[in-house]
């Protein structure tokens, strides 16, 4: 890889938000977990198993927050005519290249059901919304959220005598496709996915750099979290548990929204030591988020491999909850270890670094760069007497801020 020739011709990079690299490394962990917990099932309690479930079950949401925010950063600065569509342009390539890779992806394993290809379609969905004001965009969510449960009962009941159309991967037909991902997907869909990217940018515009704010936002997630349990609860008991209903959208908002909100103070808080603490203990989760989709694409043929693997060894058809446990906690060391290992020598990830050149957003040489990350990289600045952010620090803070 060119660091050099390369670095020449491509401009420096924006300054990360660590904030949101830790978030969306969190969202990417709970992603990963709704699948390897395949691995301890049946050696743990359903209990404990349901618990951090519950603790992970927004991470989707939590990584449309991320989206968003990443789009409102994109976008802080003024732009003209001529480059709003070419922001339009390169986030089409994006949500197009993220279905493709879904779509490729999901060839390789019947034991995950990839959202990369809902990803792709909910960017694709946003482009209108890219440079609303954040009042539209919180209307805007509100009336996808409002219209979503009605709009899927619609659509299945519609083609409810069509069944190749409710089932892509039987009929393999491209309307199936293209319907699952916007409307009937089982875990995943474009209208439960949207609302949350939405959010996301008023979030990153209007939260995230507010400590008061943030404190708020958890208060506020936490306290619609507990109320939509309830509904959830009644709703399951009964018999009638829907997935993207209106009591699980707000389910997903409350601990989403919780989460967001308590991961910006502590990572972006006004004490230094805290902050500083915070920043060093997230430090893994940073180096993910900062290479999420390569961490996601790794983890697919890598549960696929433990899954067929494991069976055959002698070890694992006697093995005790210790070893599943084990087994489990190796199969996320594999993960932090790769994104520490590339992104502390080489920087940015490979998957990151094609969707880059794919999007046209950077220039083929662009992905030859090496540039590893810094102790700066992950947030862990150098402090002045008082304690405070150096002077740079403070100016890309500044410079952030829409």
């Amino acid at each position: 890889m060119s660091t050099a020739a390369a670095g020449r011709r491509t401009p420096a990079p924006r300054p990360r938000v660590v904030a949101i690299d830790v978030i969306r490394g969190l969202a990417i962990i709970g992603m990963i977990w709704a699948h390897a917990r395949i691995l301890v099932e049946g050696a743990l309690p359903d209990g404990l198993l349901s618990a951090v479930s519950a603790l992970s079950g927004a991470a989707t949401p939590l990584f449309m927050f991320t989206a968003g925010s990443s789009i409102a950063l994109l976008t802080a600065q003024t732009m003209g005519r001529a480059e709003r569509s070419r922001f339009r342009l390169e986030y089409a390539l994006r949500g197009l290249a993220l279905i493709l890779l879904g779509l490729a992806l999901s060839q390789t394993t019947s034991h995950v059901d990839v959202v990369l290809s809902y990803l792709g379609m909910t960017f694709l969905a946003a482009l209108p919304f890219l440079f609303l004001r954040s009042r539209w965009l919180l209307v805007s969510a509100a009336l996808v959220f409002a219209a979503a449960p009605p709009a899927v009962d619609a659509v299945r009941a519609l083609f409810a005598g069509h069944p190749a159309l409710l089932n892509p991967q039987v009929s393999g037909h491209p309307l199936a496709y293209v319907l699952e991902w916007l409307f009937t997907g089982r875990a995943y869909h474009v209208t439960w996915l949207l609302p949350f990217l939405l959010v996301g940018i008023v979030l990153s515009r209007h939260v995230r750099n507010s400590g008061v704010r943030c404190a708020a936002l958890t208060a506020g997630g936490l306290v619609v979290t507990v109320i939509a349990w309830v509904l959830v609860g009644r709703q399951d008991a009964a018999g009638g548990m829907v997935r993207g209903g209106y009591p699980e959208m707000l389910y997903d908002l409350g601990r989403a929204l919780a989460v967001y909100g308590a991961a910006a103070l502590l990572v972006d808080s006004r004490a230094a030591r805290l902050r500083r603490g915070a920043r060093v203990l997230c430090a893994p989760l940073t180096l993910v988020g900062r290479m999420p989709l390569t961490i996601y694409v790794l983890h697919v043929p890598l549960l696929t491999w433990f899954l067929h693997a494991l069976p055959g060894m002698a070890f694992w058809q006697q093995a005790g909850t210790a070893a599943h446990v084990l087994v489990l906690l190796l199969f996320f060391a594999v993960c932090l270890l790769f994104a520490a290992a590339w992104g502390l020598t080489l920087g940015t990830g490979p998957v990151e670094r094609v969707l880059g050149v794919v999007s046209l957003r950077h220039p083929p040489a662009w992905a030859l760069l090496v540039r590893p990350v810094r102790a700066e990289g992950l947030g862990v600045e150098a402090t002045d007497r008082d304690g405070q952010e150096t002077r740079t620090q403070r100016g890309n803070t500044l410079n952030e801020r829409r």
